[in-house]
């Protein structure tokens, strides 16, 4: 007997069989745009006030975002300003993952990036690939 629910499930698995899981899944991640996220870790902290580094935001949040998801940063300081909150919430981060020293200041790199977040983020065309 052909329901609803068969006709779903044949459906679903027909868009499934037909699409690449791997392009489907990083087509739909965010994108990071490394550059202006140092570029805001380096200026926003020094700022006497919130203001927002240009075309950081995006960036900036989702790296927030994901810092507060892992309960390293309060909600109040998801806000698009890579400040002195964000800068220690990120240095916990990198020291959780096994880094000390220069490679948890809690700044942004390709490097300490790269080890961070595969799979959530895709990288911009000016940096490099598949990272938080």
């Amino acid at each position: 007997m052909l329901t609803r629910r068969s006709l779903l499930v044949a459906a679903g698995a027909a868009v499934v069989g037909a699409v690449p899981l791997a392009n489907s899944a990083t087509a739909a991640l965010p994108q990071l745009d490394m550059e202006a996220l140092i570029k805001a870790a380096q200026i926003d902290p020094r700022r006497p006030d919130t203001a927002l580094t240009d075309g950081a935001k995006d960036s900036v949040l989702l790296v927030e975002r994901a810092l507060q998801a892992r309960g390293l940063l309060s909600s109040t300081y998801v806000d698009g300003h890579f400040g002195t909150s964000t800068i220690a919430a990120y240095a916990a981060y990198q020291r959780s993952l096994g880094y000390t020293g220069l490679d948890a200041t809690g700044l942004p790199g390709r490097r300490r990036c790269g080890r961070s977040a595969r799979g959530v983020t895709q990288w911009s065309g000016r940096s490099h690939p598949a990272v938080w």
